[in-house]
C-alpha cells in the first residue's frame, strides 16, 4: 500500500490537536509528522506531555510582536518529502518562509482558528 506522507506544522502541542493527530497516526494509509514551533506557550493551561514518535519540537525561539508571538525556527523538515503539508500559523517567520519559498507546487493548506474580535485601541468612536 502506498502511504501518503503528511506534515503538520503547528504552534504548540495542545490536547485537542493532539487527539486529532493521534487518530491520524493510527491510519494505515498515512505517514504523519507533526512539528511544533514551541514546546509550550507562556499562557498555556496545559501541562507538558511526552511527545509521540510522530511529533517533534522544532529548534528555535519566539519574540513578542503585536500582542502575539513571532516564531523563528530552523531545521524544519524538507517539504519536498511530503505529499501534503498543513500549516496552522501564518504569523511567524517560519510559516512565511515556507509559504513564500518552499511550498510552491506542493499541496498545502492553512488550518486555523477564528481569532476573537478586537477593537482597535486608537479607533474613532464614529467608525465603530
Amino acid at each position: 500500500m502506498n502511504r501518503d506522507r503528511a506534515l503538520f506544522i503547528t504552534v504548540v502541542p495542545s490536547p485537542y490537536q493532539r487527539d486529532l493527530f493521534r487518530e491520524l497516526a493510527k491510519r494505515e494509509e498515512i505517514t504523519l509528522l507533526v512539528c511544533y514551533l514551541e514546546a509550550a506557550s507562556p499562557d498555556s493551561p496545559w501541562p507538558p506531555a511526552r511527545l509521540e514518535p510522530y511529533e517533534r519540537i522544532l529548534p528555535g525561539f519566539w519574540v513578542p510582536f503585536l500582542g502575539g508571538r513571532w516564531h523563528v525556527n530552523w531545521s524544519s523538515p524538507d517539504p519536498s518529502e511530503y505529499d501534503f503539508i498543513v500549516l496552522s500559523n501564518f504569523a511567524s517567520i517560519t510559516a512565511q518562509w515556507l509559504m513564500r519559498h518552499k511550498l510552491h507546487g506542493k499541496r498545502w493548506l492553512f488550518w486555523g482558528e477564528r481569532l476573537p474580535q478586537r477593537k482597535p485601541s486608537c479607533a474613532r468612536k464614529d467608525l465603530l
